[in-house]
């Protein structure tokens, strides 16, 4: 059954729109040696790609074109992400389609408590993220400290 055969309300405008089910440690990264230390917490992204239109054909043409254009464009690099200076400028995240049985789709969808609607899941790999809080002096090789019972005197 189609998504807009269901007894769900009209769809105002088309569209689409990303759900983000699952982030992942990317395990290929995770045990990468780096000249960093600590590295960077390396994520792959899954995403459910859903489209919305008022019939089946409008829908069809959208996921296609959908599809087509994260074929054709399948990489951002920093210049296309944003905020500015946020980015590595050796950064790259990859949008790749994923291969997940028809069931777990289902079972989303179920949990979303909404009708099914035609959608395709996407990775995004891999997303870095940076940590924060790295000491600006130098780390502290001895530490004192001094205990008494006494009452200081004023």
């Amino acid at each position: 059954m189609a998504g807009s055969e269901t007894n769900t309300p009209p769809v105002e405008v088309p569209g689409v729109t990303l759900f983000l089910y699952r982030v992942a440690v990317n395990e290929h990264l995770r045990n990468e040696p780096r000249a960093e230390a600590p590295p960077p917490l390396a994520l792959d992204l899954h995403y459910l790609l859903t489209v919305w239109a008022e019939n089946v054909d409008d829908e069809h043409r959208i996921m296609a074109w959908v599809m087509l254009q994260l074929h054709t464009h399948n990489a951002l690099s920093a210049s296309d992400l944003s905020p500015v200076g946020v980015w590595r400028p050796d950064e790259l995240v990859q949008i790749v389609p994923a291969e997940i049985p028809q069931e777990d789709i289902l079972r989303m969808w179920d949990a979303l408590r909404r009708p099914y609607r035609p959608s395709v899941t996407y990775v995004a790999r891999v997303v870095c993220i940076d940590v924060q809080g790295k000491p600006a002096g130098r780390p502290v090789v001895a530490r004192r400290f001094d205990f008494t019972d006494e009452v200081p005197r004023r």
